[in-house]
């Protein structure tokens, strides 16, 4: 019985271990990766309203549209990707 419980406690003991390693390796992903990204994504917006004020104006279903030429190659890349 009491090899069970050693048993038991061990199964849970590992589980818990696993889960603590994941979260620390998704928050290490996450200030490693994510916090870069994020300021980079800042800084490409931060020039892009600085530098690129010219629109680009198309016709969609007979409105005329007009939108900055970064926000449109931006939105034409997500469209890609995702």
């Amino acid at each position: 019985m009491l090899r069970l419980i050693d048993y038991l406690a061990g199964i849970i003991e590992d589980l818990l271990f696993w889960i603590v390693k994941a979260f620390s390796y998704f928050l290490a992903g996450v200030i490693i990766v994510g916090l870069p990204l994020c300021g980079l994504a800042a800084l490409l917006e931060w020039i892009s309203s600085a530098f690129f004020k010219h629109t680009i104006s198309f016709k969609e279903s007979g409105d005329s549209i007009k939108v900055s030429a970064f926000s449109f190659l931006w939105k034409l890349l997500h469209f890609y990707i995702f």
